[in-house]
């Protein structure tokens, strides 16, 4: 999460239950800043290890529509940003979806696409695909599921 200052925030997540009802939530407990400067990016969010490093790893998009990756190192830091390719301005928000096609890498996706992971900093992301949600889950999937 970032907050108005353009610092990325680590979240402290837990489930929470009231045990009466049984509803289930998930609440945020303790911020720790991990990055400055993040007031660049109209949009960024966690991915896994998109790029083979071993640590989670985030993407960010900038407002002229570049994205960008930042690997995970382990111990909540991050690479330098690495250039993953422009022309990601007419999406909307991109989504982590985690192992999508099942085959051990995580994949990212956007309003109608499919971006396969290739586990490879280099080129994390294999071309686009035209896709739905529909493909990988068995119920009513939409994309504002994620967005």
């Amino acid at each position: 999460m970032r907050d108005t200052a353009g610092r990325l925030l680590l979240a402290d997540t837990f489930r929470a239950t009231d045990w009466g009802s049984g509803y289930e939530w998930f609440q945020e407990h303790h911020f720790k800043v991990v990055g400055q400067g993040y007031g660049i990016y109209d949009k960024i969010e966690a991915t896994g290890d998109l790029g083979g490093s071993g640590a989670d790893d985030f993407v960010a998009r900038d407002r002229a529509g570049v994205l960008w990756l930042y690997k995970g190192r382990g111990g909540h830091s991050f690479s330098a940003r690495i250039r993953i390719g422009g022309g990601w301005g007419g999406y909307g928000r991109p989504v982590g979806i985690g192992d999508a096609d099942r085959d051990g890498r995580p994949d990212l996706y956007t309003q109608g696409f499919l971006y396969r992971g290739t586990g490879d900093y280099r080129s994390p992301l294999r071309p686009r695909e035209e896709t739905s949600p529909y493909h990988f889950w068995p119920t009513a999937v939409t994309y504002d599921h994620f967005a």
